[in-house]
């Protein structure tokens, strides 16, 4: 009996033994709460050190702002060029192997390094967490995905150093995330991306089993991103009875942030409450797919141009197609489909405890959730195999597959009943009228060689007489009086994008600093006359870059026009026609000024349902 019982007494003291040494090796005791960051630096760092700002943030917070040692934050480093966290962290972090950091109140360490491998990919996710979750266990988990965001489709992260892999799509997220399931299946209290775009029901669905909360944005995030100085301090304090209480200070800070500068957005999502309303928008689809015929697509197509759109689309950059959840469902219901969709605003309520947004949005239809329905990206549209394994609603997927498919027939025919002619009368017939989304005046100048560069599309003050003729009322456009939109006295190819009733947007292609970008223009009533309100860089045609860059003094501007094409699908040929380095205000100062002399053609552009464009004779003019 002694014997015996010696043997089991020996063998707690060992395993006593082997658990204490094993915390001391991997650098932390167990704690109430681990923060998991998967930090994918890409350009963000490379270029704008934004990865290193961000934990500044944390370090800062986990020094100055708590008093206890309740939170151990684990962050994966990679997918970036270069690191600029020498100073930040006191280590050298390469860009050569992938580096996991571990930050408590007392210490910083470098943990350990991974094999070199891509931030796009789902076994790289599932390997930092498997490691991770063992290393460090705590009573509650969170996961913050940190980089770049392009909603349903596109997914998240860009890692610059692996360009066949850059981007986790939500499937492989998923991949991860069940592959590396957290000790007895306990859900992540939350997953955060702060990354754009993120805020969908399709990610909220895919999600739903590996997490409690989703946090995460509807619109584009600036570059700051979220403000860690309060995040830190309340996940420190987490309790799960101050859950959404808690999540609900972390938007908040996260909105006052910006204050009125910038355009944000942040939602919390209960994600049991989720399938709930899936299977509500479900059933709403699944009516919509059988009233989705030819002749109704201009019906369906309307009503997802006029829907709140994300992510900035402009002619100059598609972007990834993510739309406003709620918005989209209220202009594609019929009076008939008035139960479904007060239960789908019944069930919204339930999944989404809390949607933030600045003031500048407050008018704006913005839910907390957005979903993708293809409208100006046709390339993307195309190419949706990858969406469709995500694992949401079938009944959608196949409401979306004929969408496109019908999309896709009309984009492509040459000519049609309602378009017979190539070019437009000067009278439009009722039947074009239904079948237009927009109207535009096109500006059109004539190189030394022939060429017609084209310096944009302006639909501010166009409408349509009774006799359907298209009038300009702007008095500056009328008849066209040889003015254009110029930024420092250089005439530029300016293209309307969304507007509303308190503001107006245009983007101008430029290679800022060597970078394919737009710059912003802005009307409002703070800037009558138009402001530069900062750059956004293009990284692809469905990753846009984080937030509106600011202008600094000594950037370099090109700016670009395109070759005028009335083929629409003939690709897009940027010429460059002037440049600036800038250096003061008045460098980009926004102007409405003649045109200088040259020859040039002016007119107008219709774009039908189908996002084809159709010319009206154009007017030749020299100056």
């Amino acid at each position: 009996m002694i014997r015996p019982m010696m043997k089991k007494i020996c063998n707690l003291l060992f395993s006593l033994f082997t658990l204490l040494f094993s915390q001391e090796l991997n650098g932390a005791p167990s704690s109430s709460f681990t923060l998991f960051v998967y930090m994918n630096g890409s350009n963000l760092e490379t270029t704008h050190k934004l990865a290193t700002s961000d934990i500044r943030e944390i370090l800062s917070a986990m020094k100055d702002s708590i008093n206890n040692d309740n939170l151990t934050v684990v962050m994966l480093l990679g997918g970036t060029r270069q690191w600029h966290t020498r100073d930040c962290l006191g280590l050298s972090i390469s860009s050569d192997s992938l580096t996991c950091v571990v930050i408590t109140r007392q210490s910083v360490q470098k943990w350990r390094t991974f094999t070199a491998g891509s931030m796009g990919h789902s076994s790289t996710l599932s390997q930092f967490l498997r490691v991770g979750q063992s290393a460090f266990p705590a009573a509650y988990y969170g996961l913050i995905f940190w980089n770049h965001g392009s909603g349903s489709v596109g997914g998240f992260g860009y890692d610059e150093c692996y360009p066949d892999d850059r981007s986790l799509s939500l499937r492989e997220i998923c991949e991860g995330l069940e592959s590396s399931r957290l000790p007895d299946n306990k859900k992540f209290a939350f997953i955060g991306f702060d990354a754009c775009l993120m805020a969908t029901l399709e990610i909220a669905t895919s999600l739903s089993p590996y997490a409690d909360y989703l946090i995460a944005s509807q619109e584009l995030e600036p570059g700051g991103g979220w403000d860690y100085r309060s995040v830190i301090p309340l996940l420190a304090s987490y309790t799960p009875s101050a859950v959404p209480d808690l999540y609900k200070k972390i938007v908040r800070s996260y909105i006052n942030a910006y204050g009125g500068n910038e355009e944000v957005t942040l939602s919390v999502t209960r994600l049991n409450a989720v399938p709930a309303l899936t299977a509500s928008v479900e059933q709403f689809f699944s009516s919509q797919r059988a009233a989705l015929v030819p002749s109704t697509f201009p019906r369906f197509s309307k009503a997802r141009s006029q829907s709140k759109s994300f992510g900035m689309p402009a002619f100059t950059f598609s972007g990834p197609d993510m739309t406003d959840l709620l918005d989209l469902c209220n202009r594609m219901a019929e009076p008939s489909d008035s139960g479904l969709l007060c239960d789908i605003r019944t069930r919204l309520r339930e999944a989404v405890v809390c949607s933030s947004t600045s003031g500048s949005l407050s008018h704006d239809a913005v839910c907390g959730l957005s979903l993708y329905f293809p409208c100006y990206n046709l390339s993307q549209a195309r190419s949706l195999e990858e969406y469709y394994h995500c694992g949401f609603s079938p009944d959608y997927f196949s409401f979306v597959r004929e969408y496109v498919r019908q999309w896709q027939a009309g984009y492509a025919s040459v000519s049609s009943s309602t378009f017979p002619d190539k070019v437009l009368p000067d009278a439009l017939s009722t039947d074009m009228i239904l079948h237009t989304r927009k109207i535009y005046a096109v500006l059109l100048s004539q190189t030394s060689d022939g060429r017609w560069l084209s310096y944009g599309m302006d639909g501010d003050g166009i409408t349509l007489t009774p006799h359907g003729q298209i009038e300009n009322t702007s008095d500056s456009l009328r008849q066209w009086n040889r003015k254009w939109i110029h930024i420092g006295g250089k005439t530029v190819a300016a293209y309307m994008t969304f507007s509303d009733s308190r503001s107006l947007n245009y983007t101008v292609p430029v290679l800022l600093n060597g970078e394919r970008s737009d710059l912003i223009l802005r009307y409002d009533e703070m800037n009558p006359g138009g402001v530069v309100a900062g750059a956004r860089r293009h990284l692809n045609d469905q990753i846009p870059d984080k937030g509106i860059t600011p202008i600094r003094k000594n950037d370099r501007i090109v700016y670009l026009c395109p070759e005028f094409q009335s083929d629409n699908n003939s690709p897009v040929c940027y010429q460059p026609v002037d440049s600036i380095v800038a250096q003061k205000k008045k460098d980009l100062k926004v102007n409405l000024l003649s045109v200088p002399s040259g020859t040039y053609r002016y007119g107008y552009c219709l774009v039908d349902l189908y996002g084809r464009r159709h010319y009206t004779r154009f007017t030749d003019f020299r100056k």
